[in-house]
């Protein structure tokens, strides 16, 4: 009976061990793909699109379809806001107006100075 009980325990902690992994690499940015970079025509801040993975696949064409994060970047590459998006496909606009970019449904950002 305790030994049945300790690889129960066993079995059960090395699930939550993985579903950890699983929850942690679904949420690094190492793991995404870019879909899409808006440069700010003076070249010092981009907006840069990028998709989650997806575990199950998809049928061609489907790319856009998936969740993703929107990031805002300086010259330098350092991240200045994000916002996640349902499908990176509704990112097909970054209007650049002064100090302020805006993405249309997504995200409006003042920009620094």
């Amino acid at each position: 009976m305790q030994k049945s009980y300790a690889i129960n325990s066993l079995l059960v902690g090395v699930g939550l061990v993985l579903l950890v992994l699983v929850l942690a690499v679904q949420k690094s940015p190492l793991f995404f793909a870019e879909y899409a970079v808006f440069v700010r025509p003076d070249g010092h801040y981009q907006v840069r699109v990028m998709r989650k993975p997806s575990w199950l696949g998809g049928m061609p064409g489907q790319a856009g379809d998936n969740p993703g994060v929107v990031w805002l970047l300086d010259g330098q590459g350092q991240l200045l806001e994000q916002a996640d998006v349902e499908m990176v496909q509704l990112v097909d606009h970054v209007d650049w107006q002064g100090k302020n970019v805006s993405i249309k449904w997504v995200a409006d950002w003042d920009l620094p100075d």
